[in-house]
């Protein structure tokens, strides 16, 4: 089954109201995910496009406690046979970007959404990350910092909070753009 889903300015932040993630709405209406993260430089970046390798896969599906294995597709960093191209001001040379697998995060996330992220931006409590177990795992879900844990949140509720501590999290790479399945 193909599931497509086409979002206007507040459809996003709406749905996260309504699934009772008040706080990540708020969040999302101050800075969508495809505008800014953080300090933005001063230059106009709206008409550059930039290619970027999409390297494998992160998990949002079946049992959350599996994940999805970690893979960078064996090419070397900036390689790929697959790219999507994005005006995000965010970019760095390291930047990838991810297809996601499930539906944990559907809806608005459809399996095969493609992620962008960018390796270099710090940790934000609250964003949506992709995240990488120690033992390889990794996940893309909206991750909280509490009570000295990590908390990952997906969208659908049929799925629970994923806690991980400190020294279980290899990386959490912040998502700067996001290109939906249609």
């Amino acid at each position: 089954m193909i599931r497509a889903a086409v979002f206007f300015k507040d459809e996003p932040a709406e749905l996260l109201e309504t699934l009772g993630y008040e706080r990540e709405a708020a969040e999302y209406r101050k800075n969508p995910p495809n505008i800014t993260l953080a300090e933005s430089p001063k230059k106009d970046y709206a008409t550059e496009q930039k290619p970027v390798p999409i390297i494998g896969g992160v998990s949002a599906s079946g049992n959350e406690l599996i994940g999805l294995e970690w893979t960078d597709s064996g090419f070397p960093p900036g390689a790929s046979d697959e790219y999507v191209t994005t005006d995000v001001q965010k970019l760095s040379e390291s930047s990838y970007a991810l297809r996601l697998r499930g539906d944990s995060m559907y809806p608005p996330f459809d399996d095969g959404t493609v992620f962008v992220l960018n390796p270099e931006l710090s940790f934000i409590s609250g964003k949506l990350c992709a995240v990488r177990h120690i033992d390889g795992r990794c996940w893309l879900k909206f991750v909280r910092y509490r009570g000295g844990k990590y908390v990952l949140r997906a969208l659908n509720s049929d799925y629970e909070p994923i806690y991980l501590t400190p020294d279980q999290v290899q990386w959490i790479h912040l998502v700067v753009d996001i290109q939906p399945v249609i």
